[in-house]
């Protein structure tokens, strides 16, 4: 079914219901962004498949191998900072975009201010956000249910708010949106503060809540529609996560993701409402 939908966009996309611009969608992990990033490159496909090359995902697993590989650091498992891992991205994104022929580049990056400075006129920047509490939760239990090793977490739900890796996963969009620091610092307000001034730099900035917003925005930009399937599934259900999931629990989660529910209702109150008001 996947491969006759894929045949069938690529004839729409001929007769000119495609995107004719670049796009670079920067994914933060567990805002939904697997489907995002797949409804996306539909939308760019063209009859002549050897084109498909010009699509760039980015691997986030071998990107954690090649830092243990050259740094002998494994993040989140022996290592205080992702931040190797996040500049080894950050140069191939740069890479990417470098190559003239890209056009489209999806993963797990971190905003690049030089990527911005030196491609944002050959690529359409656009991001999504989630409510930070409920993100949190899903990375946890999604890190620790998960089968692949990458990122995988050994710790009950007291260990993990206490840990380092918890306790970080509460500023991911200040260092995703804000960009990362060798300093390491997302939580102070001047990090929270450079989160926000980034966010204008996207052209389109959604959030998971509002996916008719973010469709719409996509569709008024550029002039192509979305079909969203719901993939990448948690691997415990909602009812097994209110089992874990106590008041006092979500509490403590709350207090953590200050610095992204700051940055996350800026968003809302910046973008999503400007652009239902549409163009001023």
């Amino acid at each position: 079914m996947a491969s006759l939908r894929s045949i069938f966009k690529r004839v729409d996309n001929l007769l000119g219901k495609g995107v004719k611009e670049n796009i670079f969608f920067l994914h933060i992990p567990k805002c939904g962004g697997t489907s995002i990033r797949r409804a996306i490159r539909l939308n760019l496909l063209s009859l002549d498949v050897r084109k498909d090359r010009f699509f760039f995902d980015l691997d986030p697993g071998a990107t954690a191998r090649v830092v243990k590989m050259t740094k002998g650091t494994d993040y989140p498992h022996d290592a205080s900072s992702d931040y190797p891992i996040m500049k080894l991205r950050e140069n191939l994104l740069l890479y990417s975009m470098s190559q003239k022929r890209t056009r489209y580049i999806s993963g797990h990056f971190t905003f690049s201010e030089i990527a911005h400075q030196r491609f944002s006129g050959d690529f359409s920047f656009v991001t999504l956000l989630r409510d930070p509490v409920k993100r949190w939760i899903s990375t946890y239990f999604y890190n620790r249910y998960k089968d692949s090793d990458h990122f995988k977490v050994d710790l009950d739900i007291e260990q993990y708010l206490d840990s380092d890796f918890g306790r970080a996963q509460g500023a991911e969009y200040v260092k995703f949106i804000g960009g990362h620091q060798a300093s390491g610092d997302y939580a102070s307000a001047e990090a929270v503060e450079r989160a926000k001034r980034n966010l204008h730099k996207f052209d389109i900035v959604g959030i998971l809540e509002d996916m008719d917003d973010f469709k719409d925005q996509f569709r008024k930009r550029f002039h192509a529609s979305l079909n969203i399937p719901t993939i990448n599934r948690n691997p415990k259900s909602e009812t097994q996560q209110k089992e874990v999931i106590t008041p006092a629990v979500e509490e403590r989660i709350r207090e953590i993701c200050e610095p992204d529910r700051e940055v996350y209702q800026y968003a809302r109150d910046n973008f999503i409402r400007r652009a239902k008001r549409g163009p001023s």
